[in-house]
Parts: structure tokens; C-alpha cells; sequence
């Protein structure tokens, strides 16, 4: 046995003293265009296949919203793009596109605000001016400031469609163009009521039980939150053999585990 092992080890290093080396793949650069709502599960993404595949630069570019992505994508300014909206994307564009992850609306308020949670029906009495005073919600008696997203962006379409359900908002609401934007005003103003994915959420504000659920529970979706965001990735079916392998990893590895 002894003899074997010893015939084992001679053969390996002889392989090695041969210089049988594995080729090291060529540096391949990619840039991912995001709606900013996507962005922190896009730097993500970026950073996992990073970790995996080394030799593979992912830039994530993050603009305003789907339809800016979208536009990007079609001008072939970007490999691939992250979007909240696959409607926002250019039509007749033949793309491959996958579901990477459902991601809950938070509906979020100042962190002194007392009000912990809202019905639907009266989530809705907010944004159409129907309740204008936080008084009539349980809280201290202050003016409601509703802020919403800009036109184009994926989550004022979830939430439109979701609490509105295609009735105008109040044209007193406050438009403002990026998450960024809406967490720092409702940090901000104690009578703000907003809107993020909660993807954005880091203590500056705080988020409120939609119809008695939190959306940061694990197990928001069984318990019915009634708030989504769908994120997809979306590549040209012509993409490049890099762009085309990312998209299947990201297919493979978030799709089916999940963020």
C-alpha cells in the first residue's frame, strides 16, 4: 500500500513539473442598468457574481426609473437591465427576461409618528385627500403629507395599482424622483407618508403594518401584505456571451433561492 501511495505522489508531481496549468480566464466587463428602486439587490447581485466568477467586472448603473432603464437598455448602452416594470421596457425589443425576487412596498412614515398600522381602505383615504389630518388616523393632530413617486417609476405603478386602484392621487401630493429622495423627506418631516421597497429601509423611518402585516415579516406573504414590487432582469437575446452567462447565473441562483 505503501508502495502505491508513494507511485500516486511521483505521478502527480511529474504532472506538475510538466507545468499543466489551467487558463486564466479573460477580464470581461458588464454594465447592469437599474431602476433605483432595484438598486440594493442590483450592488447585490454585482457583488455575488463577483465572489464567483472573479475575472467578470459587473457595473451597476443606476438610473431614475424603469422607463430611463428600459431606454438605456434599447440603446444598447447597458448588456443588461434590472426593472421593477417589465412593461417599461422597449416593445418589440426581443429580450430574455427572468424573475429575480418579490419585494414588499413598505408604506413608510417618521419614526415619532404613533400610527403603527393602516387598512388599505384608509391607506387609500390618505392619498386621495379623503383623510388630510393625522388626528383622524389615531395620531397627534398634524397635517397628513402624502408623497409619491414620479410617473414611470415601478413602485408608484405597484402602489397605484395596489391602494389606489387607478384613481387619481391628490394633487397635493408631493412628487419626488427617487427613493433616496423619499426616505430622506419623511425622515424628515413628521407628517410625511410615503413609499419604498423595503429593500431601502435603514432606520432612518419606519414602516407601518399594511392590513395588520408588517412587510419586513418573513412571512409577509403568507400572512397576505398586500404591497409587491416584482424585480426582473432582462437581457437582449443577441447579448453577449458574458452578458447572456450572467443572466443565466442570476436565472439559476436568485430565481430559484430567492433574495
Amino acid at each position: 500500500m505503501r508502495a502505491l501511495r508513494l507511485l500516486a505522489l511521483w505521478a502527480s508531481l511529474a504532472l506538475m513539473a510538466c507545468g499543466t496549468q489551467v487558463p486564466t480566464p479573460a477580464p470581461e466587463a458588464l454594465t447592469v442598468v437599474v431602476a433605483d428602486s432595484a438598486a440594493p439587490l442590483a450592488r447585490r447581485l454585482a457583488a455575488d457574481y463577483a465572489a464567483a466568477y472573479p475575472h467578470v467586472a459587473v457595473r451597476v448603473d443606476v438610473v431614475g426609473n424603469d422607463l430611463a432603464a428600459g431606454a438605456r437598455l434599447a440603446a444598447r448602452r447597458a448588456d443588461l437591465a434590472l426593472v421593477t416594470e417589465v412593461e417599461a421596457l422597449a416593445v418589440g425589443e426581443a429580450l430574455s427576461v427572468t424573475q429575480v425576487a418579490r419585494v414588499p412596498l413598505a408604506v413608510v412614515v417618521h419614526p415619532q409618528n404613533p400610527v403603527a398600522d393602516l387598512s388599505l381602505d384608509r391607506l387609500r383615504a390618505v392619498f386621495l385627500s379623503q383623510v388630510d389630518n393625522w388626528g383622524q388616523l389615531g395620531g397627534l393632530t398634524r397635517p397628513v403629507l402624502p408623497l409619491v413617486r414620479e410617473e414611470g417609476a415601478g413602485s408608484r405603478a405597484a402602489f397605484d395599482a395596489a391602494v389606489l386602484q387607478d384613481q387619481p392621487v391628490t394633487p397635493t401630493a408631493l412628487i419626488l424622483p427617487g427613493d433616496e429622495h423619499m426616505l430622506a423627506y419623511v425622515a424628515d418631516q413628521p407628517g410625511a407618508i410615503g413609499y419604498v421597497p423595503v429593500l431601502w429601509l435603514d432606520g432612518r423611518v419606519r414602516a407601518l403594518a399594511v392590513e395588520g402585516v408588517l412587510p419586513n415579516d418573513a412571512q409577509a406573504a403568507a400572512l397576505g401584505y398586500p404591497l409587491w414590487l416584482t424585480l426582473s432582469l432582462a437581457a437582449p437575446e443577441d447579448a453577449s456571451p458574458a452578458a447572456q452567462a450572467l443572466w443565466r447565473w442570476v436565472r439559476g441562483a436568485y430565481a430559484e433561492a430567492g433574495p
